[in-house]
């Protein structure tokens, strides 16, 4: 019988959480120096991701290893991707993530974003009778 389309995705997922191998621990030589800080090139792939989560289970990160477990059996009660799992971890903080910011953090946040033309416009809505409307509590 063949498998399913999720199924092959599950078995090639569990297949590379095995192959990777954990990133290397802080420090070390500086002779083959990706720049002038790093001695090696991080980012956001997955599999520089998923070498960072199993350094960090080898290292007694309950989440990490968790989160590698959930990733490798997918299916309903896995991970589906691997910055899902990431997430899960906390290796990777969602960009923009607004979970437990006060609405001023998140205002000042925007604001750092915003076009001059933006900030215009936002300036002169706050003199509009919509913006001095008080929210009730």
């Amino acid at each position: 019988m063949m498998k399913g389309h999720s199924e092959v995705q599950s078995d090639l997922m569990e297949a590379r959480v095995k192959m990777i191998q954990p990133v290397a621990k802080h420090g070390g030589p500086r002779t083959k120096q990706v720049d002038n800080i790093n001695l090696v090139k991080g980012g956001t792939s997955s599999t520089y991701l998923l070498a960072k989560m199993k350094r960090m289970a080898n290292d007694g990160d309950e989440s990490a290893a968790d989160a590698l477990h959930r990733l490798a059996i997918g299916g309903p009660n896995g991970l589906k991707s691997v910055r899902k799992a990431a997430i899960a971890c906390g290796v990777v903080k969602p960009a923009d993530s607004d979970a437990g910011r006060s609405p001023v953090q998140r205002m000042k946040q925007y604001w750092k974003k915003a076009s001059a033309a933006e900030r215009r416009e936002f300036l002169s809505w706050t003199e509009t009778a919509e913006a001095k409307k008080r929210k009730r509590r």
